[in-house]
């Protein structure tokens, strides 16, 4: 019984020596002839090895994504848009353009694993030329003093923008702090909206960082709320600030009333319906002809859009 304890004793430490190896170890005499060899691949050179093949293969180290990712995407450290692990496609992704930990710079797209210019390619950088007011629909086309504003790349005064002019200055008075709802009465502390001077303790809660308190507010809905907090860039009643409302063809795209359809003579309209710019600006269809779809037709026949 007790042989067979011992025995079941070197299988729970795992040894599988040899006898020969047992006296090598014990300080036999042949320690000295295969010792060396042994001692070097037990102690130091094994250790090593094991050491480094442990850090190399530590899955710690590696981006993990779940689920996994398909053969066209690649698992990326932080190009999720919560700053993690991500399966990305880095032919078109900005946070991993061509490989992972390649950023696109502000103005920059993917395109075929490469950062390019999304815009327009301007000595000063990649330009939206609609807006910028030193490219002003094309590269080094500065604005003068008095249309100091670019709007869809054509240079406006501030009437024009339907701002006014304080000081040089184009501002709206129902949001501009420092002009609010007259040139030169300033909010002290104060939030404008809607041309008053209210606190940000008039909403509901306090705004997060990004939002505005604005008065008479829209909802969604299309019914007025006291005091509440929106996101003037996306906001379609307050794009840009409280109270700027876009009109029926227009998106609010960073604080700004984009036009959906196409704008013919300052105003957007939709090209596939519009009777006097029915498929184009300046295409006007004949009394008896309704705008489908772009073409004018006879008013009589049914159109397809409908």
């Amino acid at each position: 019984m007790r042989a067979l304890l011992h025995a079941f004793a070197l299988l729970a430490v795992g040894c599988g020596c040899y006898p020969e190896e047992a006296t090598a170890r014990d300080g036999g005499t042949d320690a000295d002839a295969g010792g060396d060899s042994d001692s070097d691949s037990d102690t130091g050179s094994g250790t090593d090895t094991e050491t480094d093949t442990q850090t190399v293969s530590d899955p710690s180290t590696d981006p993990v994504c779940d689920p996994t990712c398909v053969a066209a995407e690649t698992c990326c450290g932080d190009a999720g848009w919560w700053g993690g692990p991500a399966c990305v496609d880095t032919s078109t992704n900005r946070n991993a353009c061509g490989a992972c930990d390649v950023l696109c710079d502000a103005g920059l797209s993917c395109v075929d694993s490469a950062c390019v210019c999304a815009q327009t390619e301007c000595p000063a950088g990649c330009i939206d030329v609609s807006y910028d007011p030193m490219n002003c629909g094309a590269c080094d086309n500065v604005c003068p003093e008095g249309a100091p504003l670019c709007r869809s790349g054509a240079c406006l005064t501030c009437e024009d923008a339907g701002l006014t002019d304080c000081g040089g200055a184009c501002v709206d008075l129902l949001a501009d702090e420092d002009h609010c709802g007259e040139c030169g009465a300033v909010c002290d502390g104060l939030a404008c909206s809607g041309g008053q001077c209210i606190a940000d303790g008039e909403c509901d809660d306090a705004c997060d960082r990004g939002l505005v308190c604005c008065v008479g507010a829209w909802n969604l809905f299309g019914d007025i709320e006291g005091p509440t907090c929106t996101d003037p860039d996306i906001d379609l009643y307050n794009c840009g600030a409280c109270n700027v409302v876009c009109g029926g063809l227009e998106w609010c795209v960073s604080g700004v009333c984009t036009c959906l359809g196409i704008e013919c003579g300052g105003a957007c309209t939709d090209p596939s319906a519009d009777p006097l710019n029915c498929g184009d600006c300046g295409i006007q269809c004949a009394p008896w002809e309704q705008c489908c779809l772009g073409e004018c037709i006879d008013a009589a026949e049914v159109c397809a859009a409908e």
